[in-house]
C-alpha cells in the first residue's frame, strides 16, 4: 500500500475541458486497443491521436473504429475511415495496429456538440496523408 495522505484532494484544481477546433491537424498515433465494443455487438480499433502541430501541440483526440459490427452500415463506415487512416499513412496492409503508431498523418477534426449526458467533444473524421495536405491548420 502507498501512504497518501499528505495528498490534499480537495485542493486539486479541476482542470477545465475544451474542445479542439475543427479543421485539419498534423497528429500521429499515440496508442491503439482492438475490443469488444460496450453493447458488446462487434470489435473496434480505438485510436488516441496525439497533435504535434502548432495550433495544439500535445492535445489527445480519440477515435473509435467498429471494424466488426453487426450493423453492416456501421462497419462499413469504419472500415472505410480505416483505409483513409491506412493509405494516409502509407500502409497498404496492417497486421498489428502498433503499425499505425507515431506515423504521421493528417486527422480532420470535428466537435461534437454537447448533450444531456455529456459535454462537448471532438471526433476524427476523415484523414489525409502530410504529403497531401500541405502544411496544416484549422479551416
Amino acid at each position: 500500500m502507498a501512504d497518501l495522505s499528505h495528498i490534499n484532494v480537495e485542493e486539486i484544481q479541476e482542470q477545465e475541458f475544451t474542445p479542439v477546433e475543427p479543421g485539419w491537424y498534423q497528429a500521429h498515433v499515440e496508442f491503439s486497443d482492438y475490443k469488444e465494443n460496450k453493447n458488446k455487438t462487434g470489435w473496434l480499433l480505438s485510436l488516441r491521436f496525439k497533435i504535434t502541430d502548432e495550433q495544439a501541440p500535445g492535445r489527445v483526440v480519440f477515435a473509435n473504429l467498429n471494424l466488426e459490427h453487426e450493423n453492416t452500415q456501421a462497419q462499413q463506415i469504419s472500415q472505410r475511415q480505416f483505409k483513409k487512416l491506412c493509405t494516409a499513412v502509407g500502409k497498404n496492409q496492417v497486421n498489428d495496429s502498433s503499425e499505425l503508431h507515431e506515423l504521421p498523418v493528417l486527422i480532420k477534426i470535428k466537435i461534437r456538440p454537447e448533450s444531456a449526458q455529456y459535454p462537448a467533444s471532438n471526433d476524427v473524421v476523415d484523414y489525409k496523408s502530410i504529403d497531401e495536405g500541405g502544411e496544416a491548420r484549422p479551416w
